[in-house]
């Protein structure tokens, strides 16, 4: 009799479990279940909706009207997703952060550019790839710091801003030569 009453209880207690997993999924995927992301600028306004799309220099933001808002990354200064990220936007989020991180190197990497042109870009591109470290990244992005997809993107990020820096540089170099020839 006793066996009989525990495994009924285990039973109970396994069903229970499986059933608040089966509902927690439906949930999750309820098309009804609003998702908001919101997106803070630096000039301390926010946006509240839905972030339909990450691109190099912008996020494409779907509002509460069902409006479709385009917002500069340079304006933005914390972004906090409300759902589980997939690995390209892992990715466009580091990328956007590597630019970001990258930025106080402008000024060296257009002087390399510009002291070594047409090959300070490729040994620019070649010596920028590294991971990000915690004081670069916002605080959000912190948990990602780990993930593969973020550090490719970052790391893609980060050649980007540094390639171009010296890109510029080497194009100064070209107008001064010119001036002077």
């Amino acid at each position: 009799m006793k066996r009989k009453i525990i495994a009924i209880i285990l039973l109970f207690s396994f069903s229970m479990s499986f059933a608040k997993n089966v509902a927690n999924t439906k949930l999750l995927k309820d098309k009804n279940v609003t998702k908001t992301d919101v997106i803070l600028l630096e000039n301390g306004e926010h946006l509240k909706g839905e972030i339909v799309k990450m691109t190099k220099n912008a996020f494409v933001l779907l509002n509460e009207n069902n409006e479709k808002v385009k917002i500069k990354n340079d304006d933005v200064l914390l972004v906090g997703f409300a759902q589980e990220l997939s690995e390209q936007e892992k990715y466009q989020l580091g990328f956007l952060d590597g630019k970001r991180a990258n930025k106080k190197r402008d000024i060296g990497n257009a002087i390399v550019g510009y002291l070594l042109p047409l090959t300070g870009e490729a040994l620019v591109y070649m010596f920028s790839l590294r991971l990000p470290f915690n004081s670069e990244v916002l605080p959000e992005n912190v948990k990602l710091i780990n993930d593969y997809y973020y550090n490719n993107g970052f790391r893609k990020g980060a050649r980007s801003r540094a390639f171009n820096a010296a890109l510029f540089g080497s194009a100064v170099w070209a107008i001064v030569y010119l001036i002077n020839n």
